[in-house]
């Protein structure tokens, strides 16, 4: 890859001396893009070397100011204008009120608008559903009628756990009803209900070592297998694979399932130590 050099013949590093900045940049009075241009380097390395040897950086209207400006001395939409042109525009402006306005001022243009119309709306407090951007406010659930914080919703939540419930086809990880009978119950709000009643009347404690808080777990003193199997015996007229929704409905009703004094708190050891139907080969609890 071959060196680019610039006018100097050299590259830019070799040049960039205290003495050669302070001639271009201070009496000079070249831009930082300009000395660049000719170095072949960007404007921020002569930046860098303008910080490195303390040489003051000019401020944009400093900049604006110096000879070697493009729009010194030349009349434009900026301002840079001619004393000439400065000297026509101040006369214009003679005899004009200009900001801040006098407390005079401002009663005598309060009593030149006395008893003249007022334009319709005038004074009165913009009502929202007047905007032209109003939507109506929040969107209500469809089913409670509950005011709902996200717009692109149609149901609260718990009317969506509901709904969700009651039509699993719509869900995108329905497999034809593929999950076993006792996960569809323990997946219930029945269920979590059950579990913090009991939670809570055994104060968050381990009833077996007295360890308050931490990892704690419901054990049911009357396995879950057992009350599956007498609520199916109840309810034999039922399939447990092709009836399946009809048993879950059935389910929420059946108060065993939710009695709590079939229920005791245990920390995850004494749980283990606990657990009778793993004697006898039963599964779920």
């Amino acid at each position: 890859m071959s060196v680019k050099y610039n006018k100097y013949k050299t590259k830019y590093i070799d040049i960039l001396t205290e003495s050669f900045l302070v001639e271009e940049y201070i009496k000079n009075q070249k831009s930082t893009s300009k000395i660049a241009k000719e170095l072949v380097c960007s404007h921020t390395t002569i930046s860098k070397y303008l910080i490195k040897y303390n040489i003051p950086i000019r401020t944009l209207s400093e900049t604006k100011k110096a000879k070697n400006h493009p729009l010194f001395g030349k009349e434009n939409k900026w301002g840079h204008h001619t004393e000439e042109v400065k000297q026509i525009m101040s006369d214009k402006m003679k005899g004009r009120k200009r900001f801040p306005f006098s407390d005079e001022w401002k009663k005598n243009i309060s009593l030149a608008g006395k008893g003249k119309p007022k334009p319709e709306g005038f004074g009165e407090s913009r009502s929202r559903d007047k905007a032209w951007n109003w939507k109506g406010g929040k969107p209500k659930c469809i089913d409670c009628n509950k005011e709902l914080s996200n717009y692109g919703h149609i149901r609260c939540l718990d009317c969506f756990k509901i709904f969700e419930s009651e039509h699993p086809e719509l869900n995108g990880n329905y497999k034809g009803g593929v999950t076993p009978l006792h996960l569809w119950i323990r997946s219930l709000q029945e269920y979590e209900n059950w579990h913090i009643r009991i939670l809570k009347r055994d104060n968050y404690t381990c009833q077996d070592c007295s360890q308050h808080g931490g990892n704690l777990e419901v054990h049911h003193e009357k396995s879950f297998a057992k009350l599956l199997k007498e609520f199916l015996q109840e309810y034999d007229q039922f399939s447990p694979i092709e009836d399946k929704e009809t048993l879950v409905r059935l389910a929420i009703k059946w108060q065993p399932f939710w009695n709590t004094d079939n229920g005791i708190t245990y920390c995850t050891k004494c749980h283990k130590e606990n657990y009778i139907y793993l004697k006898e080969n039963v599964n779920g609890s």
